[in-house]
């Protein structure tokens, strides 16, 4: 294992030659403010993805990644108290209003077609759902802001091996 700072005068990189790196933004409990949530990069190659984007997360990027919302396209969250999934509104607003406007690709977020239902209906409904189409009666949905990768149907309840995975575990998969 090796641990390494990335330099100043340098962005993080979508892509590597192929080692698996994780790169914390965060490293706080849930209600951290100083230190960030626990939210990470996970890259292999020429595939990444976010763990999680906390509530401070949009603040908390910009310093060790220099990265700003807009450039993560691929975010997969945990489970949808406000630590992992806080600052994925303001993810997904940028999306909606510059690119995905003008035509360009959705985000993808790494979840199922049930929890995005449950992200979108328990978590994030109040300050995605109404927009400047609303009074016309149109509420936006879930696909409207990001286009869903995973499994169909219900997350299940037991690992791999069987066991129950442990309560609070949220949308982490063993498949």
């Amino acid at each position: 294992m090796k641990i390494e700072t990335l330099p100043v005068d340098q962005k993080l990189a979508w892509k590597n030659v192929g080692d698996l790196e994780l790169f914390w933004i965060g490293v706080g409990r849930a209600a951290a403010k100083k230190h960030a949530q626990s939210n990470f990069l996970i890259i292999k190659g020429a595939a990444y993805g976010w763990m999680d984007f906390g509530a401070v997360g949009p603040l908390a990027l910009l310093p060790p990644a220099r990265l700003l919302p807009p450039d993560i396209c691929n975010f997969r969250p945990t489970h949808s108290p406000a630590d992992p999934i806080g600052g994925v509104e303001e993810l997904f607003l940028p999306w909606r209003y510059s690119s995905v406007k003008r035509g360009g690709p959705k985000p993808t977020c790494m979840i199922n077609e049930h929890d995005q239902e449950v992200l979108r209906d328990r978590s994030l409904r109040v300050g995605l759902e109404w927009n400047e189409e609303a009074g016309r009666g149109q509420l936006l949905a879930f696909t409207d802001y990001a286009r869903g990768s995973g499994r169909r149907g219900r997350r299940s309840s037991r690992g791999k091996s069987g066991r129950s995975i442990s309560r609070g575990s949220g949308w982490i998969y063993f498949a």
